[in-house]
């Protein structure tokens, strides 16, 4: 056994069994690195990109390389209305497109366009019910430039999908 070897498993043994040497040497560590993100700007930057990556992943199941590359695919304008991003707040992934970034005001807009279809059948009761015709020539004129029949909502889109 190389000096090495023995040093490494004496320090295994001895952080393990030991608090105190355990907790002085996750303090040395915790310095070391602190130290070193103040002092290092290629390590602050691998931190960084490391702790978004992370982000992220966790929240929108892509990574940083992903992401980079939808941006300048949009030319850093919103997927919808091609304003230049200024903070990103949604990430879309629909399927077979790859990722789209979107503004605040087109994730608004989406997500309100989404409960509408998911709902549609729910809306077109309820604005018959009321006499409301305006309203629901504007609800299925929608439907139909999204090429959905009126009446059909998103669940009953899902069903027939996967009876095919």
């Amino acid at each position: 056994m190389t000096d090495s070897e023995y040093q490494r498993r004496y320090f295994q043994k001895r952080y393990a069994e030991d608090p105190e040497f355990r907790a002085h040497r996750k303090a040395l560590g915790k310095d070391y690195r602190r130290r070193r993100y103040a002092d290092d700007p290629d390590y602050r930057s691998n931190c960084l990109r490391a702790a978004r990556n992370s982000r992220l992943k966790k929240q929108h199941g892509i990574t940083v390389d992903d992401y980079e590359a939808a941006f300048a695919a949009q030319r850093g304008a919103c997927g919808c209305c091609h304003q230049k991003l200024g903070r990103v707040v949604r990430i879309d992934r629909p399927e077979g497109i790859g990722v789209a970034l979107l503004c605040t005001s087109c994730t608004r807009q989406v997500g309100i366009l989404r409960h509408v279809l998911e709902h549609a059948k729910g809306f077109e009761a309820y604005f018959k019910e009321r006499g409301m015709t305006a309203q629901l020539e504007r609800l299925h004129a929608l439907q139909r430039r999204l090429g959905r029949r009126p009446g059909q909502s998103e669940r009953v889109r899902e069903t027939t999908r996967e009876a095919t």
